[in-house]
This record gives C-alpha cells, sequence and structure tokens, in this order.
C-alpha cells in the first residue's frame, strides 16, 4: 500500500494560455468568418439590412434555447427544441390566419 500523497496534474494544453484559447476559440472563429464575409460581399454582408435580418432570424432560435435552458435546470431534461419550435410556429400562424 502506497502512503504517498498525490500531486495534482495540470490536463494537457492546461496553464492561463490554454484555458484562454479554449475559451477565446468560438469568438475568434466567428470574428474570422465575419471578416472573410466581409471583404469577399463588402457591400451586401456589411450592411445595416443584413445585421437586422440576421438578428430577426436569430430571435426565434435565441427564445427557444431561453426556454429549454429554464426546462434543462428544473430538471426535466427535455431536447425536442425543433419540433416545439415548429408546433409553436404553426399554432402562431393558424392564429394569425383566423384573425
Amino acid at each position: 500500500m502506497n502512503l504517498e500523497a498525490t500531486r495534482d496534474v495540470e490536463p494537457a494544453g492546461g496553464g492561463w494560455f490554454g484555458r484562454v484559447g479554449r475559451l477565446a476559440a468560438p469568438f475568434i472563429g466567428l470574428f474570422l468568418v465575419i471578416g472573410i464575409f466581409t471583404v469577399i460581399e463588402p457591400q451586401a454582408f456589411a450592411s445595416v439590412r443584413n445585421a437586422q435580418t440576421i438578428a430577426v432570424q436569430t430571435v426565434v432560435v435565441g427564445i427557444g434555447a431561453i426556454g429549454m435552458c429554464f426546462v434543462i435546470v428544473s430538471g426535466g431534461i427535455d431536447l425536442s427544441i425543433g419540433s416545439v419550435i415548429a408546433l409553436a410556429s404553426v399554432t402562431g400562424a393558424l392564429t394569425l390566419d383566423a384573425g
């Protein structure tokens, strides 16, 4: 039986730089993609109208994601976000059509 104290081992790629790199990598990738599309199509991509369109299209997914966060945090894990959004969209469209 070995009674020696165990030592802490840092994970691979650990340290401050590795930790910041893992956290910042998605944002760096996002800004890189935005930069590439801005250079390729400056008139179409880097416009106020395009930013408004992107914001309007992401609202539905964002609201669904926030709702699913509440469901998961409360302990009722339900990962059927697509079907819930589809049902809500159809219900809303039928309600608007009915007047």
